[in-house]
């Protein structure tokens, strides 16, 4: 009897110790070892109060909380990046989260401000590119990241060459533009700091031709319409699909009053969330870039 029992104690600690080794095992599986953060390709203007959202994945019982994104490329007396306590108080503490088994997929916004020794009287243009940031967390963890390339503007030098009559965007990531020429002018060229990086990847169209296969210098006269219309042309099989793009297009203008300055076309973004509204889609994204 006692043999019977000792024999049932036995092996009902074995079941459970195999148990306990396959959930760990299973647990190690899925577990990232540091959160993982989207590559974002964002040129923007900024001002005081420019707002800007982070993508990253998260283990889903990883309870830490970021407290603190920097910039080690962006001085001092460029811009300071606060949270935007209200816009993330939607999800958990952030701008927004998509919870499943595993993983958390998140988007949390920041904001630029100034101080007093973030505005330049002069108004001087200024433009910087950020490749790293800083993450610091509530339990005192640091992570250093590559962030993807991030351009950011101050004080630009723009005039009134041009209106902007009509704007739209939609959620399959297209958008349309229409401006209207106030005088004669001159349009020097049309581009990004980005070309590079979205070449291939985004198609921007004035009048029904592609940007880069346009002639310039190109003579606009006054009252003629300028059409944009912009889209993103990803395959499955490019893998840019996993970034986030906020997309600045300039046109860089002169009069025949030797005005020289910009014109922008804004509202050319691009993020991934239908990939991530599914744990499958999180996986494979992680199997790519070799983490899981």
């Amino acid at each position: 009897m006692n043999n019977t029992r000792n024999n049932s104690l036995k092996y009902g600690l074995i079941v459970v110790m195999l148990s306990f080794a396959i959930n760990v095992i299973f647990y190690m599986q899925f577990s990232l070892d540091e959160t993982v953060f989207l590559k974002h390709y964002y040129e923007r203007d900024i001002h005081d109060g420019s707002f800007m959202i982070i993508h990253f994945i998260s283990n889903s019982n990883d309870n830490r909380k970021i407290n603190e994104i920097s910039f080690p490329q962006m001085p001092d007396d460029f811009a300071s990046v606060v949270f935007n306590d209200f816009s993330n108080n939607f999800d958990n503490g952030y701008y927004r989260a998509e919870n499943f088994a595993h993983y958390n997929y998140n988007e949390l916004m920041i904001e630029f401000r100034y101080n007093d020794k973030n505005y330049d009287v002069e108004n001087n243009e200024e433009s910087i590119i950020l490749n790293k940031a800083v993450i610091k967390y509530n339990n005192g963890d640091i992570q250093e990241i590559d962030i993807g390339k991030i351009v950011l503007h101050k004080n630009m030098n723009y005039y009134d060459f041009i209106d902007s009559t009509y704007s739209s965007s939609s959620n399959n990531f297209t958008a349309s533009t229409v401006m209207e020429s106030q005088k004669n002018i001159i349009i020097e060229n049309i581009e990004s700091v980005l070309d590079k990086e979205t070449s291939g990847f985004m198609e921007l169209k004035l009048n029904g031709v592609k940007t880069e296969e346009l002639k310039y210098p190109i003579s606009v006269n006054m009252g003629d319409s300028l059409n944009f219309d912009n889209k993103f042309l990803y395959h499955l099989d490019d893998m840019r699909k996993y970034n986030v793009y906020d997309v600045e297009k300039r046109l860089l203008i002169s009069d025949s009053e030797g005005n020289k300055g910009y014109e922008v076309i804004r509202n050319l973004d691009y993020y991934p969330i239908e990939f991530f509204l599914t744990e499958k889609g999180i996986s494979e994204f992680l199997k790519y870039i070799g983490v899981k």
